[in-house]
């Protein structure tokens, strides 16, 4: 049986950044407690590394106890709003911001246009925790779409700003996007959408036409591994969406 491994496959840029300053970090630490706000990405392996290295994953700043030795919290490539921010330092926790510079490039986008009156819709997953970070940028101007079909349920709107969750699908980005623009014709629109997906998404539809069956290997709660597998399957390839190998043994394909 022949394999071929994606040219895009790994960590994109802005994980590797973040996982590579954090594991420095680690690495340098003395007796500080060292803190990711939230998964410093959907992978549950590397979580795991980073635990056995000391990093420990919260969800609320409030879990930190501060009463103690010196606390280190490292924001995630997904970013935060500026409300959690202030609610960070304020505690007086030492902060090491490993957002990914595509998403703070958006984050600076929604901020701008917001000044400008702008109300900012925001292409993406509603839960994700990058699209709730770019949501306190817009200090209540904003409105989350995450499907074509949501395009209707829009309010009245004069002026509007659009911008993608950095890895949403090219496809559906443009669908929505042309149907805001037919809704409101005073639409600004960025393309936002991180040039290491755009690759990737690209690069398993070439695939697809070559491949037998498709093996997307990733966290089942990363948006950007499900959207490749959504991709290949939509494709008309039988595909697979995995975590570790020991799943291949459950999957009767032939050797």
């Amino acid at each position: 049986m022949g394999v071929k491994l994606a040219k895009t496959a790994g960590f994109c840029m802005g994980v590797r950044r973040a996982v590579d300053m954090v594991l420095d970090i680690a690495q340098r630490k003395g007796k500080e407690n060292i803190y990711t706000y939230g998964p410093l990405i959907h992978n549950p392996q590397t979580i795991e590394l980073l635990r056995t290295r000391g990093v420990i994953p919260i969800t609320d700043v409030d879990e930190i106890d501060t009463s103690g030795k010196a606390s280190t919290i490292i924001i995630r490539a997904h970013g935060i709003s500026p409300e959690e921010r202030k609610k960070i330092k304020e505690k007086g926790i030492r902060i090491i911001d490993a957002t990914c510079p595509k998403v703070a490039h958006v984050q600076a986008i929604i901020k701008k246009h917001v000044s400008l009156d702008y109300t900012v819709v925001i292409i993406g997953d509603r839960e994700h925790p990058e699209v709730n970070g770019l949501l306190g940028y817009a200090y209540g101007k904003g409105i989350v779409v995450g499907s074509v079909h949501e395009v209707e349920n829009l309010p009245p709107l004069e002026r509007v700003c659009v911008v993608a969750q950095t890895t949403q699908n090219m496809d559906e980005f443009i669908e929505i996007v042309d149907g805001i623009k037919a809704k409101v014709p005073d639409t600004v629109v960025f393309n936002t959408i991180c040039d290491s997906t755009e690759r990737r998404q690209t690069e398993v539809k070439n695939l697809t036409a070559e491949m037998d069956a498709m093996f997307i290997v990733g966290g089942r709660n990363s948006a950007n591994t499900k959207r490749l597998a959504r991709i290949s399957e939509n494709q008309g390839k039988p595909t697979y969406h995995i975590e570790t190998a020991d799943e291949l043994k459950e999957i009767p394909v032939n050797r």
